[in-house]
C-alpha cells in the first residue's frame, strides 16, 4: 500500500513538473486571451521555440520571433530558396492564430482552464481563413515560393484546420476570439 501512495505522489509531482498552469494576465501578445491559461513547459512539445520558457515576458518574445520567423508559415510550405529574401512578412494574424492553438491545446492547457473553471471560447473561423489568405498571397509569387505543390499541399491543410479543427472555427454564436480583438491596432497587418 505504501508502494502505491509512494508511485502516486511521484507521478502527481511529476505531472505538476511538466505541465505548471500560468496566466495570460500579463501577456502583451495574447491579450484577447488574458483571462486564460496556459501549460508551460509542456506546450515546448507541440510548440518547440517554447523550450525552458518559464515566465510571460519569455513566451511574449519567443511568440513574437517565432511568428517574424520562416518557421511559421514560410518553411512548412517549402519557401525556402536561394530567391530567399530575409525579411519575412507578417502573415496576418499570425499571433492570434498562436495564441489560441496554444490555449485550445487539449494535453497541456485545456487541463489548467478547465482547473480553474474556464472554457476558452475558439477562434474565429473568418480570422483563421484571413491568415491561410494571407500567407497565399504572401507566398504567391514564385520569387519567395518556388515549390508550389508543397506550398498547395500545406495551404490546403492549413485551410482544413479552420474548417474543422474546432479551437479555430469558432463562430459569433459561441463567442469566438476574432483577430481584431487580439491585434486591434495593427488589424492582424504587422507587429
Amino acid at each position: 500500500m505504501f508502494a502505491l501512495i509512494v508511485d502516486y505522489v511521484l507521478e502527481k509531482s511529476a505531472a505538476t513538473k511538466e505541465n505548471n498552469c500560468v496566466s495570460l494576465r500579463r501577456s502583451k501578445v495574447c491579450t484577447a486571451f488574458s483571462q486564460f491559461y496556459i501549460g508551460l513547459p509542456g506546450l515546448e512539445y507541440d510548440y518547440p521555440f517554447l523550450i525552458n520558457t518559464t515566465t510571460i515576458e519569455e513566451f511574449d518574445q519567443r511568440l513574437l520571433d517565432y511568428a517574424d520567423s520562416t518557421s511559421d508559415y514560410l518553411f512548412p510550405l517549402g519557401c525556402l530558396s536561394s530567391n530567399y529574401n530575409p525579411t519575412v512578412p507578417y502573415a496576418r494574424y499570425s499571433l492570434t492564430r498562436l495564441c489560441a492553438g496554444m490555449i485550445q491545446n487539449p494535453t497541456y492547457s485545456l487541463p489548467c482552464n478547465y482547473e480553474n473553471a474556464l472554457s476558452p471560447p475558439p477562434l474565429c473561423k473568418t480570422t483563421c481563413v484571413q491568415w491561410v489568405n494571407s500567407i497565399e498571397s504572401i507566398t504567391a509569387s514564385h520569387r519567395v515560393c518556388s515549390d508550389t505543390s508543397q506550398r498547395n499541399n500545406t495551404l490546403n491543410s492549413f485551410q482544413d484546420q479552420c474548417e474543422t479543427w474546432a479551437g479555430y472555427n469558432g463562430t459569433i454564436a459561441e463567442n469566438c476570439i476574432s483577430g481584431v480583438a487580439n491585434e486591434p491596432y495593427s488589424c492582424g497587418k504587422n507587429t
